[in-house]
């Protein structure tokens, strides 16, 4: 499969294959966002550094990549609801 074109069913597959790796497809997907997002302009913030754990079977989602919106607070970051007032609400 295609980069950047999985499916949480066919990334799962992946994963418990061996033919992907959470890490790498986290990064694809990154830079997807990098070069995509000048056009789009629709995130606030990308977490580059979050660690990105091993696929863990036990763990329905274990690898699968996700946007949040800015309004959902993630322990350890910045949630502004993109408003000047919550700029540096954490």
């Amino acid at each position: 499969m295609q980069k950047n074109n999985w499916t949480i069913k066919s990334l799962l597959e992946a994963y418990k294959n061996g033919t992907a790796k959470p890490a790498d497809v986290f990064a694809d997907y990154i830079a997807k966002i990098k070069t995509e997002d000048k056009k789009l302009n629709s995130f606030l913030s990308i977490l580059e550094d979050y660690p990105v754990g091993e696929f863990n079977s036990s763990q329905e989602l274990s690898g699968i990549p996700c946007a949040l919106k800015d309004n959902m607070l993630l322990e350890g970051t910045i949630a502004t609801s993109a408003s000047k007032i919550l700029k540096n609400y954490v």
